[in-house]
């Protein structure tokens, strides 16, 4: 998972396929059915630049020689009353161009996808962490707002923040403050159930959030939590802990940015109180029910 959720990147994928071969059969028929006057190589790219931008370059490459194979016989079949071309090699020499053009074309547009995917990916990742950033969380969250209110089930926020961080990069440079990110990222990730969803939101603050999930879950992800990641700071020499703050809401909230907000205030709320702590809440709504012992 390594943006939040594994399948936030993931394609839906279709039989593409199977669906490249109907068409070059559906090629080919319409090649012989319009004789060797009106050809229609380039028709071929259609499936061919299908299956290579669903599926792969491999795809793309098999059903160029697929493609090649049958323009080769549909040359055969309306051709056969021609006059056979003034050099054995000539028919050769056709097919290796066609095969070498799909084959080219097939190439250019893996590369592009590659690179679709690429600037998709950095579009919602945190580049320096590999979990979600702001745009994944908020799209995600907003969804499960409404899912909520629809299925009147209970939603928490997290809000994770580095306590001691500036003093550490004052110290030890931007390098060991990386180190420190990427650590909590993973170990946010490795804590987190597959449902919940963990994004980077700040400098050295994360949000995470966990759908479906009552104040005695939440509770006991968010102190496993920060036990594990004083375990791990410790043994690096590093005084950085966490400060979380956590709203429950059994009732959604009417906003996302009020959810983010009275989550932030519960963080803060932690950090004057001595940092290394979580600070729970429970809402309905925008109304606190109670406060959850840290």
């Amino acid at each position: 998972m390594s943006a939040g959720r594994a399948g936030i990147l993931a394609t839906s994928r279709p039989p593409s396929l199977i669906v490249a071969v109907i068409l070059v059969f559906l090629f080919a028929c319409l090649d012989v059915a319009t004789g060797y006057e009106i050809r229609l190589s380039l028709f071929y790219l259609i499936p061919i630049a299908l299956v290579t931008w669903w599926t792969g370059f491999l795809a793309g490459l098999s059903v160029s020689v697929l493609s090649v194979i049958a323009m080769v016989v549909v040359d055969n079949f309306v051709m056969r009353d021609l006059p056979f071309p003034s050099h054995n090699l000539i028919p050769y020499w056709n097919t290796g161009i066609r095969l070498s053009y799909f084959v080219v074309i097939a190439t250019i547009l893996a590369a592009l996808k590659r690179a679709y995917e690429r600037e998709l990916r950095h579009a919602r990742e945190d580049s320096l962490t590999g979990v979600a950033n702001i745009r994944a969380f908020e799209a995600v969250a907003r969804n499960e707002i409404e899912r909520a209110i629809r299925y009147r089930h209970p939603l928490t926020f997290a809000y994770v923040d580095c306590d001691n961080f500036k003093e550490l990069n004052d110290q030890f440079g931007h390098g060991a403050g990386d180190q420190v990110l990427r650590l909590v990222a993973m170990t946010l990730l490795e804590r987190s159930r597959s449902s919940d969803f963990v994004a980077r939101v700040g400098g050295d603050e994360f949000v995470i959030l966990l759908p479906e999930t009552d104040a005695a879950a939440a509770g006991e992800v968010m102190h496993g939590l920060r036990t594990v990641l004083a375990h791990k700071m410790k043994a690096n020499a590093w005084t950085v802990t966490v400060s979380v703050g956590v709203c429950t809401f059994l009732t959604p909230p009417a906003t996302l940015q009020l959810a983010l907000r009275l989550s932030d205030d519960l963080l803060y709320a932690a950090k004057r109180c001595g940092k290394n702590t979580v600070n729970h809440r429970i809402f309905d709504g925008a109304a606190a029910v109670t406060q959850i012992d840290a």
